[in-house]
């Protein structure tokens, strides 16, 4: 789900997680580029907070901290 600078998946009985934004100077986004790193390569990276993540299957059982590092970034699968 998109809300304003804030991103989130859920999907029930498995696990969460939400990612914000970090802004930048005059409420812009903070971007990384051409980082190895990169969620999706040669797309910019927007930093964001890790507002917490939650994955419980296949024996795993993992709550994250909240306020670690994140980045998004848009994409879209083609097949």
């Amino acid at each position: 789900m998109v809300d304003g600078k804030s991103r989130s998946l859920r999907i029930y009985g498995i696990g969460a997680t939400e990612v914000t934004a970090i802004e930048g100077h005059a409420g812009a986004d903070v971007t990384v580029n051409n980082t190895p790193l990169a969620v999706v390569p040669g797309v910019p990276n927007t930093v964001a907070r890790n507002n917490g993540l939650t994955y419980q299957d296949f024996d795993f059982d993992w709550d994250h901290a909240t306020e670690s590092a994140a980045f998004m970034t848009s994409f879209t699968y083609q097949g």
